[in-house]
């Protein structure tokens, strides 16, 4: 029997999302070939510096294209996550109808996610998550057509946000659990891959990266977290020895004078806009 409850299912698809994100991340195709959506062809120079064009009924795109079945699977995630908390709660309530024979969408489930917990998102999350139903819908029921920056950007805040919703709602840090493979009693690779993608966050995903990181430490007051040098969250744990928000390795002397001067920084914004108001 093969089978996932809720959580399960939801961790699975995010677990893909990530191999999907390193398949981008890890292109070893040639920079010097281009691929024509439009023509389903690509064109390359061959030794003699003549063109050499193929084309077919189907031609396998780029590695970048890896990011549709990461966006994808990244919203199923977040939708599973959402109705593994209702469930929790009230598992009734994430059917349509007395016959329980369909479930809650995710723009369903949001207010009643929001309702069971007032604070868990902030404007621009919500507004993402709302936005996910369509761009699903979109990819899999017409095409899928995005700028590479933007497409990497939807996913990587997607991410954030789920990355933060398995820890705030089920206590689980993807960073520990996908780092490693039970079935190998090694390291996983897929956890690795987490590290460098949240440079590039927009609002929704800092926000979420940085709920994350004072969730941690509300959670575990001993540790002593600074600000890493990959993500910029200031999720760089001691006790861990990398940042619990992108696993990037620890550096605590870096971070530590990295956290000072920040603080130095929003301490100068403060005494400054106290100056500004008593004028």
């Amino acid at each position: 029997m093969i089978k996932l409850n809720l959580r399960q299912n939801a961790l699975h698809s995010l677990y893909h999302a990530i191999e999907h994100l390193g398949m981008v991340e890890d292109c070893t195709e040639p920079t010097d070939r281009l691929f024509d959506p439009d023509t389903d062809s690509i064109e390359w120079r061959g030794k003699d510096g003549s063109i050499i064009f193929y084309s077919g009924n189907f031609v396998r795109p780029p590695s970048t294209y890896n990011y549709k079945f990461a966006i994808l699977h990244l919203i199923q995630g977040l939708e599973l996550l959402t109705k593994a908390y209702i469930h929790s709660k009230d598992p009734d309530s994430i059917y349509k109808g007395k016959k329980k024979k369909n479930t809650i969408s995710l723009r369903e489930g949001l207010p009643k996610l929001l309702n069971l917990k007032p604070n868990l998102l902030n404007d621009q999350q919500i507004t993402l998550i709302q936005q996910a139903n369509d761009i699903r819908d979109v990819i899999e029921h017409y095409e899928f057509s995005y700028q590479t920056k933007e497409a990497r950007n939807i996913a990587l805040e997607f991410l954030s946000i789920s990355n933060y919703l398995a820890y705030k709602l089920f206590n689980i840090n993807l960073a520990d659990e996908f780092s490693y493979d039970p079935w190998t009693d090694d390291y996983d690779p897929v956890g690795g891959i987490l590290e460098g993608l949240f440079n590039e966050m927009g609002i929704a995903g800092r926000n979420a990266a940085d709920s994350l990181a004072a969730l941690w430490k509300q959670r575990n007051h001993d540790d002593t977290l600074y600000l890493c040098l990959q993500c910029g969250a200031r999720g760089a744990s001691v006790a861990k020895g990398y940042c619990i928000v992108c696993t990037s390795p620890n550096e605590e002397n870096i971070g530590k004078l990295l956290t000072e001067l920040e603080d130095l920084r929003e301490e100068f914004i403060r005494l400054n806009s106290l100056r500004e108001n008593s004028q």
